[in-house]
């Protein structure tokens, strides 16, 4: 999937970036796909998103945002300030929003802006049901970021998708987007793989966990044998990276693969 930068925004120590992913789940679009960023604590941002109906019938519009920070100091610290609207087939319509980081405010403040389909798909137990479609903002508290990740259980697969699974814990106070890789090297044989760890940059807000898993090439399996393999990982950012590694060693006997202690 291709990102665009849409544009990088520098005023009083705010940055954010808005990224150009036309998310589409119904007749509704949203632009952009994600908003992420940096303001410092007393400091408000505003914008707005672009919502396209696609479809050749007016829809009847509804905005909504879900908070997802862990202790947010100030419950409204994001605004939709349109609640609702008619917008025309094939038309757009312009949703403000406003961005207010309390003073004293500390880590990430991220939530979901949601659009609702006001053309109902269908019903159940009489309740109609809408589509719904959300994009996701990040909002970092300038000068208060902490990153941190700790590497959980580890385990290999050799079946039908032979595969490297881990398990990764956000333990730190801002969302992260671990990239790394792993190299797995058979013993007493030239067999070895350089696998990308997360090449989709798949992210971990704070306190969550995820599991990230990394498939072999196509056609590619693990022969019988043992394995010793070595797994690094960074997250951050330039000026504050976090590096972990970690190695393994598993045997595999046909479909069946197990870590060696």
């Amino acid at each position: 999937m291709n990102r665009k930068i849409d544009r990088l925004i520098k005023l009083t120590g705010i940055t954010l970036f808005a990224v150009l992913v036309n998310p589409s789940f119904g007749a509704l679009s949203i632009m952009p796909s994600r908003i992420e960023g940096k303001i410092p604590p007393g400091k408000s941002y505003e914008n707005e998103f672009t919502i396209t109906n696609t479809d050749s019938q007016t829809n009847m519009a509804k905005f909504m945002w879900t908070d997802r920070t862990k202790k947010p100091s100030d419950k409204n610290w994001f605004q939709i300030l349109t609640k609702e609207a008619k917008i025309p087939a094939g038309g757009t319509v312009k949703v403000k929003y406003k961005i207010d980081i309390p003073e004293g405010a500390q880590g990430e403040y991220n939530a979901y802006f949601t659009v609702e389909d006001g053309k109902p798909v269908g019903n159940v137990m009489g309740a109609s049901v809408a589509l719904r479609t959300s994009v996701p903002v990040y909002i970092a508290v300038r000068g208060t970021e902490k990153y941190s990740f700790e590497i959980g259980d580890i385990t290999v697969a050799n079946g039908n998708m032979p595969m490297v699974k881990v398990i990764l814990r956000n333990t730190g106070n801002i969302h992260i987007r671990p990239e790394g890789k792993i190299m797995i090297k058979k013993e007493g044989s030239d067999e070895s793989f350089e696998l990308p760890f997360n090449d989709i940059k798949w992210g971990i807000i704070e306190g969550e966990q995820n599991d990230y898993i990394t498939k072999l090439p196509k056609d590619k399996k693990f022969t019988d044998g043992q394995y010793t393999a070595s797994l690094s990982i960074e997250a951050g950012e330039e000026d504050n990276i976090v590096k972990q590694s970690k190695e393994f060693r598993f045997t595999v006997q046909g479909t069946k693969a197990s870590l060696l202690k």
